[in-house]
């Protein structure tokens, strides 16, 4: 009881200090969060959390105050959050490290490695919050995006517009000269009435046309449809109104992804997964031949 009362009184004179010090030195914050883990390790919460969140809302948001500082408070901060049962705040203070992608985010790589596990172990002890959370949760939202990111083929793909006018928009030039341009539908659905369900409407008029445009030695540019498989997500009328970005590969490879990515779903609006299609062109056709998340 008397080593309690005593750590405890250690804990609330080092908090009064801090509070007392405006700065964000290294020595202040070294000395609040000593008396924030003595708090910590006699599982009085309430305390710890009086003595971390004024320095925590102060040095993470202050400019100058170094990386390393304020990667250690928003770790304290989160493993609070954490027994204090909220979750959602664990995650958002730890969203900048996302420590769940292969190649680590540059904010976490560049801290000291004991520093790295312990966001890792924190960032893990979180997230199972996702597993009960809603599907709009902004921080489980932006796990679920980088770990697609993941998922995605990096081909060194480049946006190349064509040279000439073809009426469409975008466009990509393809070696050989001709290009690519796409001819988007207004209104996307095209429904006819109310009662029309708009999930049923046909993918041949509520998405965008893909047409190959040429241009001949005298000027005049020619159209030809170019046929796009089914399974594409430029073919669904959930996806196909969003924005469209075109990028080629080294190797010929034509890329296809929503501009803002992921999208939001046509028909419910709610942001769809990561989309990437990938394509090599054959005649008058565009063949599939990789995509992300597999239909």
């Amino acid at each position: 009881m008397l080593r309690w009362l005593v750590a405890l009184a250690l804990a609330i004179a080092a908090a009064g200090a801090a509070r007392a010090d405006e700065d964000c030195s290294a020595a202040t914050v070294a000395r609040t969060r000593g008396a924030f883990q003595q708090a910590y390790d006699l599982k009085d919460f309430t305390v710890a959390s009086r003595i971390l969140e004024p320095l925590w809302a102060r040095c993470t948001t202050q400019k100058g105050v170094p990386a390393v500082i304020v990667a250690a408070l928003n770790s304290d901060y989160a493993v609070l959050a954490h027994r204090q049962g909220d979750d959602e705040a664990c995650l958002q203070a730890l969203l900048d490290y996302m420590p769940v992608t292969r190649t680590p985010a540059p904010e976490l790589a560049r801290l000291p490695p004991e520093l790295q596990r312990a966001i890792r172990f924190n960032f893990a002890q979180c997230r199972k919050y996702c597993e009960g959370a809603p599907l709009t949760d902004p921080s489980c939202d932006s796990i679920r995006i980088s770990l697609q990111a993941q998922q995605t083929v990096s081909g060194r793909f480049a946006e190349k517009p064509c040279t000439f006018d073809t009426g469409g928009s975008p466009t990509l030039a393809l070696p050989g000269g001709a290009c690519i341009a796409v001819f988007a539908p207004a209104p996307w659905h095209y429904a006819e009435g109310e009662e029309q369900d708009p999930a049923q409407q046909d993918p041949e008029k509520a998405c965008p046309r893909f047409t190959l445009a040429r241009r001949a030695a005298d000027g005049k540019v020619s159209l030809s449809p170019l046929a796009v498989p089914e399974k594409s997500f430029t073919r669904d009328v959930g996806l196909c109104c969003a924005a469209l970005d075109l990028a080629i590969g080294p190797d010929g490879r034509i890329e296809m992804t929503p501009s803002d990515n992921p999208p939001e779903h046509c028909l419910s609006g709610h942001r769809a997964d990561i989309l990437q299609d990938l394509f090599r062109l054959k005649g008058d056709a565009l063949v599939l031949l990789h995509q992300y998340p597999a239909r």
